[in-house]
C-alpha cells in the first residue's frame, strides 16, 4: 500500500496559522493600547480614475458618491475612462459631467485600444492626466481608484490625506464592504469574507509590516510613487496589463521600492458582490490566476530576494502572503489523502497528531471572528453560523487556485473576464 507523508503540508499549515494568530493577539492588544484612531486632513491632490466598460447599470450611482465625498470641490477630480463601451455608459457619464462642470471629466479610450482589461484603461487614464490635469505638478498629488459600482464612505479622501502626510507611505487600500449582502447566503460570505478575513489580514500587514496591498476599488497611490515603479514611463504603463491582478501587481512593486503601504479601517468603499455561483466562480478563477502570476514573477523568479536594498520585513511579508494563495489547493490534497486512507486505499504518515490537522483546517476562525466583532453589520449571537458558513464558503477558491495553476502553468494569454453588476443600490 502507498504511504503518503503529508508532514511537511501540515508543518506549512501550521507556519501560516500560528503567525497570524501571534500576529492578530499583537494587533488586537496595540489597537486596544493605542486607541488607534484615523485622523482627518486635507492636504492633498486627489486625481480619481473609474475605468468603465458598459456600466450603464451602476455608473450613474457611482459619480454621485464620489461628487458627495466631503473634500473642497478644488482639490479633487474624477476622470470617467469609458473602455469602449457599446451602452449608455458614455451618455451617462456625459451626462453627470454635464450637471458638475469642471468635476467630472470623461474620456474614451479609441476603440483600437478598447477592452483590454483595466490595467490598459488606468494607464490610459492616467496618462491623460499627466497631460491635463491642473495636479499633474503638485508634490502632494493622489491618484484614486474605484470600480464603477464603488460607493464610498464620506470621509474617505480627508483620511486617506492624513495618512499620506506620512512621507514613506506610497499607497493606500480603503476597507471594502458588500453593499448587497442581505441579497442571498452568498452575498452575505462575501462581505464576511471582506469585513472579517481581508480587512484583519490587511490591518496585520499595515501594522507590523507596512505592506497592505492595494484593491480594485478604493486605491490610492501617491503619483510620485506610481512614476518612480513605472514599468514603462514613457508608454504610459504604470498598472501591469497582462497582469489579471493589477492591484497586487502594483502593490508588490510599491512595496520593493520600500514603499510603505496603510490600510484604512475605518472608512468603507461599497461594492456589488456578485449574486450567482457561476459569477464567483468565474471572478475568483481570475483572481486566483492573476495571483498566481504574481507569485510567479515574483517568488518563482526571485525578486523578492534579488531586488536590492528592500527591507528585510518587506521581503518576508511579500513572501509570506503572497504564497498564502498555494495553502488551499495544500489542504485539498492533504484532506483527499485523509479520505483515501480512511477508505484503506493509502497509508497517511505524519509527524503530527490527527487532531492538529483538523485544528489547522479552522486556523483562520480567529483572525475572521475578531473581524467580524470589530465590523459594523454583524452580531455576536450569528457569529458561529457565520464562521460556519464562512468554512464551507472558502472552498470554491480550490477549484479556482487549481484552474488558475493550470492557465499559469499552461501559459495561456490572460483572458479579462469582466463582472456583471446587478445594480443594486441599497445604502452603505
Amino acid at each position: 500500500m502507498a504511504v503518503f507523508d503529508v508532514s511537511a503540508f501540515t508543518a506549512i499549515f501550521l507556519l501560516f496559522t500560528l503567525t497570524y494568530v501571534t500576529a492578530l493577539v499583537y494587533v488586537a492588544l496595540l489597537e486596544r493600547v493605542r486607541s488607534r484612531k484615523e485622523g482627518i486632513a486635507q492636504d492633498h491632490a486627489f486625481s480619481l480614475l473609474v475605468p468603465a466598460r458598459n456600466e450603464s447599470a451602476v455608473l450613474g450611482f457611482c459619480l454621485e458618491r464620489l461628487l458627495a465625498l466631503e473634500y473642497p470641490l478644488d482639490r479633487f477630480e474624477i476622470v470617467v475612462v469609458d473602455d469602449g463601451s457599446d451602452d449608455d455608459t458614455e451618455r451617462i457619464a456625459a451626462e453627470v459631467a454635464a450637471s458638475h462642470p469642471g468635476s467630472i471629466r470623461v474620456v474614451r479610450v479609441p476603440p483600437s485600444s478598447a477592452g483590454k482589461g483595466k490595467a490598459s484603461a488606468l494607464n490610459f487614464g492616467y496618462g491623460f492626466l499627466r497631460r491635463t490635469s491642473s495636479f499633474r505638478d503638485a508634490p502632494d498629488w493622489i491618484i484614486g481608484v474605484f470600480d464603477a459600482d464603488g460607493s464610498p464612505d464620506s470621509d474617505m479622501l480627508r483620511k486617506a490625506s492624513f495618512q499620506f502626510r506620512t512621507p514613506s507611505v506610497g499607497g493606500i487600500q480603503a476597507s471594502v464592504r458588500i453593499r448587497n449582502r442581505d441579497v442571498s447566503w452568498l452575498t452575505r460570505m462575501q462581505d464576511i469574507e471582506f469585513a472579517g478575513f481581508a480587512r484583519m489580514t490587511q490591518l496585520i500587514r499595515s501594522r507590523i509590516t507596512r505592506s497592505a496591498s492595494l484593491g480594485g476599488n478604493g486605491q490610492f497611490v501617491r503619483a510620485t510613487a506610481l512614476e518612480g515603479c513605472a514599468l514603462d514611463q514613457t508608454n504610459d504603463t504604470y498598472w501591469n496589463p497582462e497582469s489579471l491582478t493589477e492591484d497586487l501587481e502594483l502593490a508588490t512593486r510599491l512595496a520593493l521600492g520600500n514603499w510603505d503601504m496603510q490600510q484604512l479601517n475605518t472608512t468603507r468603499v461599497w461594492q456589488e458582490g456578485v449574486e450567482n455561483l457561476g459569477a464567483l466562480m468565474s471572478q475568483r478563477t481570475r483572481w486566483a490566476w492573476g495571483s498566481l502570476q504574481v507569485f510567479s514573477e515574483y517568488v518563482v523568479r526571485l525578486r523578492v530576494f534579488t531586488t536590492p536594498g528592500v527591507q528585510l520585513r518587506k521581503r518576508l511579508d511579500l513572501l509570506f502572503n503572497l504564497s498564502m494563495f498555494l495553502v488551499s489547493p495544500l489542504v485539498m490534497i492533504t484532506w483527499i489523502m485523509t479520505g483515501f486512507a480512511f477508505f484503506g486505499l493509502v497509508s497517511v504518515a505524519s509527524w503530527f497528531p490527527g487532531h492538529v490537522m483538523l485544528f489547522l483546517s479552522f486556523g483562520y476562525f480567529p483572525v475572521v471572528g475578531y473581524g467580524l466583532l470589530t465590523a459594523e453589520g454583524f452580531r455576536r449571537r450569528t457569529l458561529p453560523a457565520d464562521l460556519i458558513g464562512f468554512a464551507i464558503y472558502t472552498y470554491h477558491w480550490v477549484p479556482c487556485l487549481y484552474l488558475g495553476l493550470w492557465h499559469v502553468a499552461a501559459r495561456h494569454v490572460p483572458v479579462w473576464w469582466k463582472t456583471t453588476r446587478s445594480a443594486r443600490h441599497p445604502a452603505g
